[in-house]
């Protein structure tokens, strides 16, 4: 398997740079790699909503593999309104990072003291992160209520998962997965221990690598996870004969 990914890079290499197989090739590329991404994404979040539902008693790697094209699709969805989200925010912070010069500025003539636009910088970018992480998980939530109960109550219930994930254990539990697992998996990325030259170093960088992204797929099922269990669920079928059951006296 190495050999003919060898093979195929170098023949890649060796086509000219105005071919169109290029192009097609990086367009079937690019085509696969969002079909992996989206089916990561559905099976991530829809072995969670199980897990968190009862329907399996873990989060187990076959439950994650387990998805259909009904997922496939719903999270088609949800990932195409947030790279569109996305792209919103990001022009919108790129032009606020533009505006902290002009800010700090303004706020030094009138205060009649030196403000620092890096400063400024320092508390937008708070704010940003902040906005990002409920962005993300207004998104999750979102896609989970849409795996497990359908469009209809996704949209019945949108305003009161938005509110959901910009306040409360949402953005708590958001903030502090970001902060331990994407805290951990920076110092483990940027940690550049002293070896030799040759096979260690290149050693030292798979395993640091091999790490950072460790962390990052646990920090990521576990976040999914915690949301799933803070997710309410609506009681239908089964659930609703179950609790009826329970509440009958015997």
């Amino acid at each position: 398997m190495c050999g003919l990914w060898g093979l195929a890079g170098y023949e890649w290499l060796s086509l000219p740079e105005s071919s169109g197989l290029v192009l097609l090739l990086a367009l079937i590329w690019i085509l696969a790699l969002a079909a992996v991404a989206i089916a990561v994404l559905a099976g991530t979040v829809g072995g969670a909503s199980d897990a968190a539902d009862g329907a399996r008693n873990s989060l187990s790697l076959s439950g994650i593999l387990n998805f259909g094209s009904r997922r496939f699709v719903r999270s088609l969805f949800v990932a195409v309104a947030g790279a569109l989200l996305s792209l919103t925010l990001s022009a919108f912070f790129g032009w606020m990072n533009d505006q902290t010069v002009e800010v700090a500025s303004f706020s030094t003539f009138h205060a009649q003291k030196p403000v620092s636009h890096i400063f400024l910088g320092s508390i937008f970018w708070i704010f940003e992160a902040l906005i990002w992480i409920a962005l993300a998980g207004f998104l999750t939530n979102l896609l989970i209520i849409l795996l497990h109960s359908g469009w209809g109550e996704a949209r019945r219930t949108s305003a009161r998962t938005l509110l959901r994930s910009i306040a409360g254990r949402v953005l708590f539990t958001g903030v502090v997965c970001v902060a331990v697992f994407g805290g951990l998996t920076w110092l483990v990325g940027n940690w550049h221990p002293l070896v030799r030259p040759g096979f260690w170093d290149y050693a030292q960088l798979a395993l640091r690598i091999s790490a950072a992204l460790l962390l990052l797929a646990i920090g990521w099922l576990f976040w999914t996870l915690s949301l799933a269990r803070l997710t309410p669920r609506p009681v239908t079928g089964s659930s609703a004969t179950g609790q009826v059951a329970s509440l009958t006296p015997s």
